[in-house]
């Protein structure tokens, strides 16, 4: 066989390969940690999205020179607060582990870590919640999920 007949022979299944692979890959989403605080003021269990003020709220303050009205045109960025409830000692937090987009839901991987269970810790209440900032893209609805499976919760965009 001649150089330029093995070179058409491998030409065809290589392109399948390449138009396979890019068909198959899943669109990744930009999604960053927008706040991640231990003791969030007036958190609602679950996620749920909320505006920069309510952010603000969280943290036990307020944007100055900023109104809490929804704006007339859509935010650059999708915030999401992801909250468990309020927990017995220090040490509890969240960390964003995944952001992909997956037929037409954009799945957030949030990891939850506690403390270790031999550490001495203080007795008070703490409220850590993580709020997630996303690009606007191909979706319809938001799904959240510990990284062992667990739902935290879904909603509609």
């Amino acid at each position: 066989m001649y150089p330029a007949q093995r070179r058409k022979y491998w030409s065809l299944p290589l392109a399948l390969l390449v138009s396979y692979l890019s068909g198959c890959s899943q669109p990744q989403l930009a999604a960053v940690e927008v706040l991640n605080y231990a003791n969030c003021q007036g958190a609602e269990r679950g996620v749920r999205q909320v505006s920069y003020a309510e952010v603000a709220n969280l943290r036990g303050s307020k944007l100055l020179g900023m109104t809490t009205e929804a704006a007339s045109d859509a935010p650059e960025v999708i915030l999401l607060s992801v909250y468990k409830g309020a927990q017995p000692t220090p040490g509890f937090s969240f960390s964003l582990s995944a952001a992909d987009v997956v037929q037409g839901t954009a799945e957030l991987t949030v990891q939850w870590h506690e403390p270790e269970p031999d550490t001495v810790q203080a007795q008070m209440m703490t409220r850590p919640c993580l709020v997630i900032g996303i690009e606007h893209g191909e979706y319809s609805a938001v799904r959240v999920r510990e990284d062992d499976g667990n739902l935290l919760g879904e909603l509609a965009i």
